[in-house]
């Protein structure tokens, strides 16, 4: 989906309107709103937007509750913590412990 807007710093994430062409005249759009730093269910917020037009001219555009928002919530969940425990590997150094007797020891 084409990105209208992202905020890393507010943590929103704002498609554009996006057709896939498989239902005539009917398009998407998704907000998503990281509510915390914090990989959990309740730290995220998804909207989806339906838009049909008869014309050009003529749109009707509703809010959708449907599973494609608990789709979307686990696969984003799922992903964040996959990268949170990259993060935690990648940013950890290993320590060679040293006893008191060893430490004026020459290698």
């Amino acid at each position: 989906m084409p990105l209208l807007s992202v905020d890393y710093g507010g943590g929103v994430i704002i498609t554009d309107w996006y057709d896939n062409n498989q239902k005539d005249n009917e398009s998407i759009k998704l907000v998503i709103k990281f509510l915390s730093n914090e990989v959990r269910a309740d730290a995220l917020d998804i909207n989806i937007f339906k838009k049909k037009c008869v014309t050009i001219n003529s749109c009707k555009t509703s809010n959708s509750e449907s599973k494609l928002n608990n789709e979307l919530k686990l696969a984003i969940l799922k992903k964040a913590a996959l990268y949170q425990k990259q993060g935690i590997k990648k940013n950890t150094k290993e320590y060679n412990v040293i006893t008191p007797g060893e430490a004026g020891r020459a290698k």
